[in-house]
């Protein structure tokens, strides 16, 4: 019984290590990212995005933009879902690597929207996050946003 418990016991207490938000860094200026920084890009096919928080007053503090849709039951910390639609645009501001993510992406990239249909919230953060959007390197660093799915303008 007690062998059953332990690796229970050791994924509760790695996770209560990391604490449930993430921590990030911006590595915008590292060679394999600074590329990327300013350029802006068109979508090719809708996507989806969810406007989240973290605290208990329910307001939009961040939106993040996935490719396939992570929106089902709703749930704590969703405020609000919908699609990012083809033809939106976007500019590349800065790139986070996180820290402490065991379950989340480990890339994000964070964009200024230029052009979409999609009501935003003034002043809070819009970011990619669903690694199907990006290429890696050998070291897992990003090298390019896919060409399947994003267009440079």
């Amino acid at each position: 019984m007690t062998i059953r418990i332990l690796p229970f016991l050791f994924f509760a207490v790695l996770l209560f290590q990391t604490g449930c938000k993430a921590k990030h860094i911006d590595v915008s200026e590292n060679t394999e990212f600074s590329h990327l920084i300013g350029e802006a890009y068109i979508v090719h096919s809708d996507l989806h995005v969810i406007g989240g928080y973290w605290g208990n007053e329910k307001e939009i503090e961040f939106y993040v933009i996935y490719k396939k849709s992570k929106v089902g039951g709703g749930g704590p910390g969703v405020a609000s879902s919908g699609v990012f639609p083809k033809g939106s645009k976007f500019r590349i501001m800065r790139i986070l690597k996180c820290t402490n993510c065991l379950l989340e992406s480990p890339i994000s990239v964070e964009v200024e929207v230029l052009d979409t249909r999609t009501p935003f919230k003034q002043g809070v953060s819009v970011s990619l996050v669903d690694q199907d959007f990006f290429f890696f390197g050998a070291d897992y660093e990003l090298i390019a946003l896919d060409k399947l799915l994003f267009k440079k303008l």
